[in-house]
């Protein structure tokens, strides 16, 4: 059908779907085929095979794989008729192939096989086999199943990876240390963004997400995964030669991180063209850093890793971070951590949180209650609402949430409060769903709320 669809062009070239072109195939266009209704190259295993001669072809039979086709030639003597009737006809055992050269008998010139080199040719041309222009993964060894021999595999890998077309949808990881308790990971904020907010929000039509959180503490050689709330979570291999390998069977299109935990896997990607989203979340420098650890009440383990950050500023200068952010206040922070160029501006990406804009904040209908929202590490200075709650005795005092890292120093820190020390003041455990919403709508006011939740109740 192609000389009636295709109806101003002259000739055109056929390739069928299962071919990969590796070279500069213009002089194609160069051969001379005023003559004949098409170019193609010998099939010789079916004229080995006797088949031909079967069909009366005692000429040249070619594999109907790839063809140069003259269209002026083909519409001018009502051949794709012919050609429709042939390929109806059931005593045919290639279709197509046949009907091409049955109808085309003596009219067919011949080309080199470097034009549709399959494997029959790696044996009967090994001298070929680097200069082959069109690779022909004919018959069922294709090059994508598991044991094909074919000696042009990797050539087809090598394409694969750089087409634009080779998934359907873009395939995301987000690199995050923790993932708000799941896995065993602590309930932080860079954890709730990651499960509640990127999780729920990001996979789409056309875009796929996985999650790394890390490497597995025991296991040297293999990755392991769980599917948390429908997504799949991953710890890579202890090992470097096994995490990269694994990240190269992978294949991310890109990288998404919330304020980059660790950095091994920058250093171990082997594709130069993979880029990274860096999401501003709540950047420290080496001065914020300063400024917790003076705290008497407790030491704070510290973060800092100019490690990670130097990793960052590379990948930077090579173009290849992209910088996000919720909050346009954090940029000089970053630009700080991150040794960001002053000119780069963090692109502004606001939380896509739920309004309930019929709410309406009436004081004299909230209970005299006091919210504190947080991990119960140094950092969060939980004690601090502990003291104000001993000098408000008329509010109550609930603290919602857990001692996860240095849990003795913190639960030390705050044994004064503990165990119904102050009457007004409630160690309530980590809340979700129904009965922390409820508790925030009784409350009057609410100290450090997570992110993703109803700004409406911060006081």
């Amino acid at each position: 059908m192609i000389p009636n669809i295709l109806q101003d062009a002259d000739r055109v070239l056929y390739l069928d779907a299962d071919t990969v072109v590796s070279a500069d195939i213009s002089d194609l266009f160069k051969i001379d085929i005023s003559e004949y209704y098409c170019a193609g190259v010998r099939d010789i295993l079916v004229e080995k095979s006797g088949y031909a001669r079967e069909l009366g072809i005692s000429g040249l039979y070619i594999n109907a794989g790839v063809m140069l086709l003259n269209l002026c030639k083909m519409r001018s003597d009502g051949s794709v008729e012919r050609l429709m009737q042939i390929t109806s006809e059931k005593r045919f055992k290639f279709q197509d192939q046949d009907a091409f050269n049955v109808v085309f008998n003596g009219k067919i010139k011949e080309l080199d096989c470097v034009y549709n080199f399959k494997r029959a040719h790696q044996k009967a041309f090994r001298e070929k086999a680097e200069l082959a222009k069109i690779i022909h993964y004919v018959g069922p060894s294709k090059p994508w199943l598991k044991f094909s021999i074919n000696k042009h595999k990797r050539l087809y890998f090598k394409y694969k990876k750089i087409s634009p077309y080779r998934r359907e949808k873009i395939k995301v990881a987000l690199l995050v240390d923790e993932y708000f308790g799941a896995w065993k990971t602590a309930y932080g904020g860079y954890g709730f963004l990651a499960r509640e907010i990127v999780s729920k929000h990001l996979p789409a039509s056309d875009i796929d997400l996985e999650v790394i959180i890390g490497r597995q503490k025991n296991c040297l050689f293999h990755a392991s995964h769980r599917t948390i709330d429908g997504i799949k979570v991953w710890r890579l291999p202890r090992l470097d030669f096994f995490a990269r390998r694994w990240l190269k069977k992978a294949d991310y299109d890109c990288w998404l991180s919330i304020e980059l935990s660790y950095d091994f896997i920058l250093r171990l990607d082997s594709n130069p063209n993979r880029k990274l989203i860096l999401w501003i979340q709540d950047p420290r420098p080496k001065s914020a850093w300063d400024k917790i650890g003076k705290m008497k009440k407790v030491k704070d383990r510290s973060f800092y890793n100019q490690k990670i950050y130097d990793e960052v500023k590379s990948w930077c200068n090579l173009g290849k971070v992209k910088f996000v952010t919720q909050g346009r206040t954090l940029s000089p922070l970053a630009k700080e951590l991150y040794s960001m160029p002053g000119e780069l501006e963090p692109e502004f990406l606001p939380n896509p949180v739920r309004i309930d804009t019929q709410y309406k904040f009436d004081i004299a209908k909230k209970e005299k209650i006091a919210l504190f929202i947080g991990r119960l590490e140094a950092q969060k200075r939980a004690w601090i609402f502990c003291e104000i709650a001993k000098l408000m005795p008329e509010y109550d005092f609930y603290v919602m949430g857990k001692f996860h890292r240095d849990m003795a120093d913190n639960k030390e820190a705050l044994s004064p409060y503990l165990g119904g020390k102050v009457k007004n003041l409630h160690f309530c455990g980590y809340l979700v769903g129904a009965e922390k919403e409820a508790l925030l709508r009784r409350a009057r006011a609410c100290k450090h709320l997570y992110l993703g939740g109803n700004p409406h109740f911060m006081a």
